[in-house]
């Protein structure tokens, strides 16, 4: 029953999105990718110091990793493909109509990680600059894994409009921001 319902899923209900955005869809593309170039741009520069700080290039390739795989996920609307293979599972396993306390849940989890590991990266990066792309690093990959969970008020808020805009893409340029100006602000010092 899964596979019927994942090939039904396939064919029917999701598809990559590639080349079906509006405005903000590509402006959050070429931030994203923007960004993701900044953090490479990063740890080529200390890759390229005499004094070599490890812990700053395990630091900028992490969130140039996770940039991109961010940018890859956006481009190909790939959390859809989880979130629908998860209700295919949910259906074939009797569960589908007890989803929303595990959706509340997994929201909840999803945002009491985030902040732990925010709190114990924090304490543990002494530039203000890593910590602002922490920040955004935090929020965003928060903002992405609750979206992923699909529950009903997260999905009306992403759908409201400001000015044609939708919040879900605000929310996701909002949280994308502090990374960038976090790691541009850093070249400053280089």
């Amino acid at each position: 029953m899964i596979s019927d319902c994942a090939a039904d899923s396939w064919a029917n209900q999701w598809a990559p999105i590639l080349f079906h955005f509006q405005l903000l869809g590509w402006l959050l593309l070429a931030a994203y990718a923007a960004t993701a170039g900044v953090a490479g741009r990063r740890l080529f520069i200390e890759a390229g110091r005499v004094h070599q700080d490890k812990k700053a290039m395990m630091f900028w390739a992490v969130v140039a990793l996770l940039l991109v795989i961010l940018l890859v996920n956006r481009l190909f609307n790939l959390q859809a493909l989880v979130t629908i293979a998860a209700r295919c599972a949910a259906e074939a396993e009797g569960w589908y109509g007890a989803r929303r306390p595990i959706q509340f849940f997994l929201i909840l989890a999803a945002s009491a990680i985030a902040g732990l590991v925010l709190a114990l990266a924090l304490l543990r990066r002494k530039n203000w600059d890593e910590r602002l792309v922490l920040a955004g690093m935090a929020a965003l990959i928060a903002f992405v894994a609750v979206r992923s969970v699909s529950f009903h008020w997260v999905d009306a808020y992403l759908r409201l409009k400001v000015f044609g805009l939708n919040f879900n893409g605000l929310t996701e340029a909002a949280a994308l921001a502090p990374v960038f100006f976090g790691a541009a602000w850093g070249l400053r010092r280089y």
